[in-house]
């Protein structure tokens, strides 16, 4: 077997140990770094496009932190209360929890990102509510055709301890858009 196979072989049993054992803040930090990444590479096409912008550190680790501040842990214990209450591994389990999700928990989510973005970016409570009354309803519209088929894909055949981190590497490209949203002006 290559170094490489080896060595992913045991940074994913490393990863898994961690997540049983540590499951919010490991799914905390995968978070955080997942949301850098989205950061980084939007940035890195607004640079192609741009050659006179530089990369902005600060606001790849605004959303980092973010991520690992709010996402981990609230995707964590969210999933966590819709299996509760929606144990079952069954389709229609997974419609209701996916409905759910759209219905209580995206528009909360992306209340939360752009009111932390902006108190991350220190800009004023009458900023923050402008960005929101600009950004939020283009964005919760485009979560509702992206997030469902990937919640259905989620609850019904993704077992609970790696939902979080599905959804994170699913959440590369929606960071990114999310960055994209955030970064418009």
């Amino acid at each position: 077997m290559s170094r490489l196979l080896v060595g992913l072989k045991l940074a994913q049993s490393h990863y898994l140990s961690q997540l049983h054992k540590y499951p919010v803040a490991t799914k905390a930090v995968t978070s955080g770094f997942l949301y850098l990444i989205s950061d980084s590479l939007v940035q890195g096409i607004e640079l192609s496009r741009d050659k006179d912008k530089k990369y902005d550190f600060k606001r790849s680790m605004r959303m980092a932190v973010f991520g690992f501040a709010v996402t981990g842990p609230l995707f964590h214990y969210w999933f966590k209360y819709l299996d509760k209450h929606f144990p079952k591994k069954s389709y229609r389990h997974a419609f209701i929890k996916l409905t759910i999700d759209q219905v209580v928990c995206s528009p909360v989510f992306n209340f939360l990102f752009f009111s932390g973005m902006g108190i991350l970016e220190g800009k004023s409570k009458d900023d923050i509510v402008e960005k929101l009354k600009k950004d939020w309803l283009t964005t919760y519209v485009s979560d509702c055709v992206v997030w469902p088929f990937i919640n259905f894909v989620n609850f019904a055949y993704i077992s609970s301890i790696h939902r979080v981190t599905f959804m994170n590497v699913c959440n590369i490209g929606w960071g990114a858009f999310l960055a994209k949203m955030n970064s418009s002006h």
